[in-house]
């Protein structure tokens, strides 16, 4: 009688363990998709609703059964790296000083949907989380936003070359008269299309140098190039001063590590692609660069022909010093959270209402040094992480953290000219950053076990 209840019971316990590991595998597979959609974040599949929030709702409750099923077999406590903790605390901070922004500022008319982009966002970091529980999974991860960069350059690069009727197929080319076609790809806006292809740049580089066959370290190599190439197809002025600051960065601290020839044949392919798009291309980006050294130059000596010389640039050097009068005006609390488009008027007659177009300038103006402060514990914790990673992990692990890193660079970097923390790469790195730490951390468990066994 008792043989038949432990084999009853061991029957129970493997059933169950067949449909655990068969939710593992849907979940597996639907992060890859969603790893996979994170460049084309502004597409949207409903009204209000992004492709990338669609598959977010799919999985979140397959999500929550594998959660409350893992747990119910976990033996010990769950532990999280102190890094983790962290950055979870910080995160819980910052999001505590928006929902105070309501007891003191007027409610704005996007602050509920603006929230929850950041929740529903920040969701997705932990489900990265979660998921990513080994090397394997890890250079996956990396593999699927290496693909969709890929993909979401070549789109850009179709949209610039293609003829209107095909171009529109993959979303509406911005024209500017005083530079002709700027290709957004699946975004709406090109300089947040560029600054998310920098990062995944980053990302699919130091991945390639992870691969061990020639052909793979080829093929990353190959969408970098094209990443980069769509870059610069954006004509971001934001995105050339980002792309030559990362360039220089990455080239002088990874120096001993890089070899030469890897760089020479991105820099190479990528160059022979834009000599296939004309000759005048080149020049053109060129000259788009130029404009803002002729700007900044002019702002001090005569700024009537500063905004003569560009009206876009204008607009953001006063949405730049009405951000800081405002901060300064409403400190320490602030004017409330997405509220800076609605008061920058009252600071400036020369700017309609829009946004900062600065990540920190307009935290510091809607919450107010609790704010700042919870986003600078934030960034901090961020740094610290891969900052401890690149120095101790080793091998592959090493190098994806040094791409985890040089993205999150940039993403610090793009802060200054964007507000990027509505962004899906940005939050992708975040998940893949708590992931490699709980990587590297069960790894050193598992080595002082072996230890102690020994």
């Amino acid at each position: 009688m008792g043989d038949v209840r432990v084999a009853n019971a061991s029957r129970g316990v493997s059933t169950y363990a067949a449909k655990h590991v068969g939710l593992d595998s849907l979940l597996q597979w639907g992060l890859s998709l969603l790893l996979l959609a994170v460049p084309f974040h502004s597409v949207l599949v409903l009204p209000g609703v992004s492709v990338v929030k669609a598959i977010g709702f799919i999985l979140a409750p397959i999500w929550l059964i594998w959660l409350v099923a893992a747990l119910g077999t976990r033996r010990g406590p769950w532990i999280m790296p102190r890094r983790n903790v962290c950055l979870t605390l910080s995160f819980g901070v910052f999001v505590c000083s928006i929902l105070l922004s309501v007891l003191y500022a007027p409610t704005s008319p996007i602050f509920r949907t603006s929230l929850l982009t950041i929740v529903s966002f920040a969701a997705m970091a932990v489900v990265i989380y979660t998921l990513v529980s080994s090397e394997a999974l890890l250079r996956r991860a990396y593999t699927c936003l290496a693909l969709g960069g890929t993909v979401f350059g070549m789109l850009v690069i179709v949209q610039f070359v293609a003829p209107q009727e095909v171009a529109a197929i993959f979303g509406q080319r911005v024209f500017e008269e005083s530079i002709g076609v700027r290709a957004t790809g699946p975004f709406r806006d090109p300089n947040y299309g560029a600054l998310t292809l920098v990062v995944l740049a980053c990302l699919s580089f130091f991945l390639a140098l992870t691969q061990r066959r020639r052909w793979q370290r080829t093929l990353l190599l190959l969408g970098v190039s094209t990443e980069l190439v769509a870059v610069l197809l954006t004509f971001s002025r934001a995105a050339y001063v980002l792309l030559g600051l990362m360039g220089l960065v990455v080239l002088w601290r990874e120096r001993r590590r890089l070899r030469l020839w890897k760089v020479a044949i991105v820099a190479t392919i990528g160059l022979v692609l834009l000599a296939s798009f004309g000759e005048g291309l080149l020049t053109l980006a060129t000259s788009r660069a130029g404009t803002l050294a002729e700007f900044v130059q002019l702002l001090g000596k005569d700024p009537g022909q500063a905004r003569q010389l560009d009206l876009s640039l204008w607009y953001r050097f006063q949405l730049l010093r009405a951000g800081v009068k405002m901060a300064f005006d409403k400190f320490p609390i602030g004017v409330g959270w997405e509220n800076f488009r609605y008061q920058v008027t009252r600071y400036s007659e020369e700017v309609p209402e829009q946004g900062a177009h600065n990540t920190y300038v307009a935290v510091g103006a809607e919450l107010g040094l609790p704010g700042i402060l919870s986003l600078a514990w934030l960034l901090w914790a961020l740094w610290g992480s891969t900052s401890r990673l690149c120095r101790i992990a080793q091998d592959r692990i090493g190098l994806l953290a040094r791409g985890t890193r040089y993205g999150l660079l940039a993403i610090l970097i793009g802060g200054l000219f964007l507000t990027v923390l509505h962004e899906a790469v940005v939050w992708a790195l975040i998940g893949l950053i708590m992931a490699q730490n709980q990587v590297v951390f069960r790894a050193a468990k598992a080595r002082e076990t072996s230890v102690t066994v020994g």
